[in-house]
């Protein structure tokens, strides 16, 4: 499983990749709709992940952000998603930038500092893993989430995505935790690199893979197991 120093090491990659998407957006492009996430355009994407990191790099923001959100929603996570495209939303497109570019430092060293206590007792209910260690979201969920919104603006735009070792280190841990949760035996190959032994083979990209297991295209099979993102 991915850990704290790693995955700091990883979202920093991610976020930078992320920006470095959006960086080359025209207007229109970042107006565009996001297939993947219904109803939402390009800068709504944006708007979610600078929220997130928002939320980070000051706890009293997610307060503050968790609280508007329940007017909109009593779930947590869809009223959170909500408030950050209303919030951020009235954000142009350099704004949503240089805002990313001025809080990733300190939600990194925000997520560094985290204490153990809040990280291992404090447990939020997620929707595939139910009530888990806030260290598991710090660690993992924002990473992947990250990267996962990076496909989805990069599909949008028309876009290559970007996937190299840092990638294969994401999908390696969704790969694990896609075996575990399903118990089949099956033998997964990602860009060449096999995950388990015996059972129906799968052969896809780091791209498709995350993509399958986050709920996104049509998959099939073992494939419609979802992994927590």
């Amino acid at each position: 499983m991915i850990g704290r120093a790693e995955g700091l090491v990883l979202s920093r990659i991610q976020y930078a990749r992320f920006r470095d998407v959006l960086a080359g957006l025209s207007a229109d492009e970042w107006a565009a709709p996001v297939a993947d996430c219904p109803g939402w355009s390009v800068k709504d994407v944006a708007g979610h992940v600078l929220g997130g990191l928002e939320c980070v790099a000051k706890p009293k923001e997610f307060v503050r952000q968790a609280r508007e959100g329940r007017r909109l929603d009593p779930d947590v996570t869809q009223g959170l998603n909500k408030y950050q495209v209303a919030y951020y939303g009235r954000l142009s497109p350099a704004e949503v930038l240089a805002r990313i570019d001025g809080t990733v430092d300190r939600a990194l060293r925000g997520r560094a500092r985290t204490p153990w206590l809040l990280r291992h007792l404090v447990r939020p209910t997620l929707d595939v893993m139910g009530r888990t260690p806030m260290a598991f979201v710090l660690d993992v969920i924002y990473t992947r989430d990250t990267f996962i919104h990076r496909i989805d603006v990069s599909r949008a735009t028309g876009r290559e995505v970007l996937a190299d070792e840092v990638e294969a280190r994401i999908v390696e841990d969704m790969a694990e935790e896609w075996l575990a949760r399903h118990g089949q035996p099956v033998t997964l190959v990602v860009d060449g690199v096999t995950y388990g032994a015996g059972g129906e083979r799968i052969e896809t990209t780091a791209v498709e893979f995350a993509r399958a297991v986050s709920g996104r295209g049509d998959p099939e099979g073992l494939l419609k197991t979802p992994v927590q993102v």
